[in-house]
């Protein structure tokens, strides 16, 4: 029952009448202080304080869709931020195969060998790629630098990377005499280190690389993700 139709009923009790009377009394002073804050409302911002709820209710999807955006964006920033650890950074580092860079011909046979090799490393069939160069390097008398270097990255880039086998073909070809890609095999080499968990070899060598021109700077990230 409302308190305004308490108060008309005749057979109220003294304590009765004097609770709704003061019920009363507080509902309509919570409907001046109301007022007078609708009223300021109305000074303060030259509009009506309907016209302010209004507005905000049709502002309420776009907000949760702007908070919506907040959060992705705040999620993919730290994702963005966050230090990959050392096995993240080894498979981004071997995400994209070495390029082959032979030009160099042998003796027919050994030249249609190669060329076999070279066409099952560029369609990534690093088994049979590995399974040729080997035949070649068996063939010491014969062989090139970029027998063992493609020997060693075809034994890096299988799935999973046979970074054992792949490290005394990279060591022989980062020692090549002369050699044209003695910087690079020594990065692959870094990298088998660190495949086949060779850390403190790994660690040594990176120390060198950061400290030369070629891929310092993946060098020093590595090595700030090496344990102690």
């Amino acid at each position: 029952m409302k308190t305004s139709e308490k108060y008309t009923q005749p057979h109220l009790s003294g304590k009765e009448l004097e609770k709704t009377s003061e019920e009363m009394l507080d509902a309509l002073h919570d409907r001046q202080l109301r007022k007078r804050w609708q009223q300021q409302l109305t000074d303060d911002y030259k509009m009506p304080p309907r016209r302010r709820t209004t507005i905000i209710r049709k502002l309420r999807p776009w907000l949760a869709v702007a908070a919506s955006l907040a959060l992705i964006l705040s999620v993919v920033y730290l994702w963005s931020v966050t230090p990959k650890d050392r096995y993240a950074l080894l498979d981004e580092y071997l995400a994209q195969p070495f390029a082959n860079k032979e030009g160099r011909k042998s003796d027919a046979i050994l030249d249609s060998l190669r060329s076999y090799a070279i066409a099952a490393y560029t369609q990534g069939d690093f088994s049979e790629a590995a399974r040729l160069r080997q035949q070649l390097v068996d063939r010491d008398s014969a062989i090139i630098e970029e027998d063992v270097l493609y020997l060693g990255l075809s034994y890096l880039y299988q799935n999973p990377p046979q970074g054992e086998a792949a490290i005394p073909h990279l060591e022989r070809a980062s020692q090549w005499s002369f050699g044209k890609f003695t910087a690079e095999s020594r990065w692959y080499l870094a990298l088998a280190y660190l495949q086949a968990e060779q850390i403190p070899t790994a660690r040594e060598l990176l120390q060198e690389i950061a400290a030369s021109n070629w891929k310092s700077g993946e060098a020093e990230e590595l090595l700030r993700q090496l344990p102690e």
